[in-house]
């Protein structure tokens, strides 16, 4: 595994284990676009502050939400 990788906050796969304001680990998906019957977006929401953590769009994961380098991510 990438030695930057904070695997104490997030995933092997790069979801996040819990809010990055708050720290609460309650948090949803929530459908934001279907295509021709299939959900083609969903946001990662925290349920304590309803904060956006995450977002999956037409099969990947938006990377910019998991710090896998210093230089990157939040």
């Amino acid at each position: 595994m990438n030695k930057y990788f904070d695997s104490e906050n997030y995933y092997p796969d790069g979801c996040p284990k819990k809010c990055k304001h708050c720290g609460i680990p309650d948090l949803v998906s929530k459908t934001e676009a279907v295509d021709g019957g299939v959900v083609s977006e969903a946001g990662l929401y925290c349920e304590g502050c309803n904060s956006l953590i995450g977002y999956w769009a037409y099969g990947s994961y938006d990377y910019c939400f998991a710090n896998l380098h210093p230089t990157e991510g939040p």
